[in-house]
């Protein structure tokens, strides 16, 4: 498993540490054509717009750009794990923003061209490093895949998702001692096509709409993705 090293996710991370105002998560999914079998690995990378957990810190605009990679392993035919890691590469703060995560992708196959898949995850916000974490966030996903020809299929989910800073409680902008997390519902439509090979395209848009409970206010927004992948066959 030393391939899981590299560095992903999460779901929706509320909040902060040290010098840093706002966290940010990475939403997209970036689905194989077909799911993994045993032992196969998928690596991608892409650029996606980023939500921001406290986008009014920020002036206001909900996303930011960024990029993310992940590495995805088959440990059966119908289970496969990923690490996924993202970060800000427009420099809205002053410290270097990002995260990763643990994702699981349990697999039902409904027929020869459909599944059911269900995505937990679990990861961290970072600011300058490990030693600085933003926040913890988890998410569960239901995700429906259909194949439509050989080489490309469509997906399509909805999941929740949940973050928080810690357990101890803090002073908003407002002057109110609230505890520091958020959660929100986040949807997906995605697109995957294996276009030479087994180097893949992906570009997904997710909307969510996210509740920030510690500032007291809900945003709805689009993190569009698009990414390349290679399916290396063992």
């Amino acid at each position: 498993m030393r391939i899981f090293k590299s560095t992903i996710f999460l779901g929706a991370l509320i909040y902060l540490a040290g010098c840093s105002q706002s966290a940010v998560y990475s939403p997209s999914y970036n689905l194989s054509t077909e799911s993994l079998k045993k032992d196969q690995i998928d690596f991608q990378g892409g650029m996606e717009l980023m939500p921001e957990a406290r986008a009014e810190t920020l002036g206001g605009r909900p996303t930011t750009l960024g990029l993310n990679s992940q590495i995805s392993y088959g440990i059966s035919d119908e289970f496969n794990l990923s690490v996924k890691a993202w970060g800000d590469i427009e420099g809205r703060e002053s410290v270097n923003r990002g995260g990763f995560a643990l994702s699981a992708q349990f697999i039902r196959t409904l027929s020869e061209s459909e599944k059911l898949i269900i995505l937990p995850r679990a990861g961290m916000a970072l600011s300058d490093g490990i030693e600085s974490v933003l926040g913890y966030g988890f998410s569960s996903t239901f995700l429906y895949q259909k194949t439509i020809h050989s080489n490309v299929s469509l997906y399509t989910g909805l999941g929740l998702i949940y973050g928080i800073h810690d357990l101890g409680e803090s002073i908003n902008t407002a002057g109110i001692r609230r505890l520091q997390s958020g959660f929100g519902l986040t949807a997906n439509a995605g697109f995957a096509w294996q276009f030479y090979s087994n180097f893949r395209f992906n570009f997904e848009l997710n909307p969510v709409y996210q509740i920030n409970n510690f500032d007291e206010n809900a945003q709805l927004l689009l993190s569009p993705s698009v990414g390349i992948a290679y399916l290396l066959k063992r």
